[in-house]
């Protein structure tokens, strides 16, 4: 294929056979399995496109996802795991503005008969 080559990464036998248990365990989420598939395919000698194509993905997430593991590769497994290697980022956004308290008791609030709830009118305390 034309363009340049993304850079081969080489996967220890540690982080390669890591990476293998993930896509091969049952409970692991589909999103942190198919992530650790592009890693694992990202250390053959297989481009971006290639890759994209095999997995159903769009060449920009390998793209991503190529350069996210390259800026980890410093960190070791002990510092940085690699399920928090492909885990979000952290998005920005808005502070949570309910306590976790509060979250507790809605379903408490949801079963219980309108007479006991008290006046309707009165709002939820704010942390």
């Amino acid at each position: 294929m034309r363009g340049p080559k993304p850079t081969r990464r080489e996967l220890d036998t540690a982080m390669r056979s890591e990476l293998e248990q993930l896509v091969r365990r049952h409970t692991t989420p589909q999103q942190l399995a198919l992530r650790a598939r592009m890693v694992l395919a990202c250390a053959s000698e297989a481009n971006n496109a290639q890759i994209a194509g095999e997995l159903g993905v769009n060449v920009d997430t390998v793209r991503l996802w190529r350069a996210r593991w390259r800026a980890c590769a410093p960190a070791s497994l002990e510092d940085f795991p690699i399920i928090e290697r492909l885990s979000d980022a952290p998005r920005s956004g808005k502070p949570v503005c309910i306590a976790a308290e509060q979250v507790c008791q809605i379903p408490g609030l949801a079963c219980e008969a309108p007479e006991r709830a008290g006046p309707s009118n009165e709002p939820l305390e704010r942390p």
